[in-house]
């Protein structure tokens, strides 16, 4: 007997739509769920992306920096000292942005 009303061809074609559509719906779902976790990856990436970009700049003021300092030991000129403080209050500036941003703790040296 159910095998005589699953015959008809209506029902099959309703019950395989039927079918369709849950698959439809958790696929759907799988891939909802593996978005909301690529965000919170990308969150992740976006904070180490900002963090080691802070720490290159730094990088560069410390070495443009020390290259000043070398060129006023070997020059005396006056104007070489305004530049290296200025060097040095811009990596200040950042050690504080990356602190702030990215929360990364410094030793005592850094942070006095």
């Amino acid at each position: 007997m159910l095998f005589k009303s699953l015959s008809n061809l209506k029902v099959q074609i309703a019950l395989g739509f039927g079918l369709l559509l849950v698959l439809l719906v958790v696929i759907s779902g799988f891939g909802v769920s593996n978005g909301v976790s690529a965000l919170g990856k990308f969150s992740d990436y976006r904070s180490t992306a900002r963090s080691s970009i802070l720490l290159a700049d730094m990088q560069e003021d410390i070495l443009s920096a020390r290259m000043t300092v070398m060129k006023y030991r070997a020059t005396r000129q006056e104007g070489a000292l305004s530049k290296v403080q200025a060097e040095m209050a811009a990596m200040v500036e950042e050690a504080e942005l990356l602190k702030g941003c990215c929360h990364i703790v410094f030793s005592s040296r850094m942070s006095g």
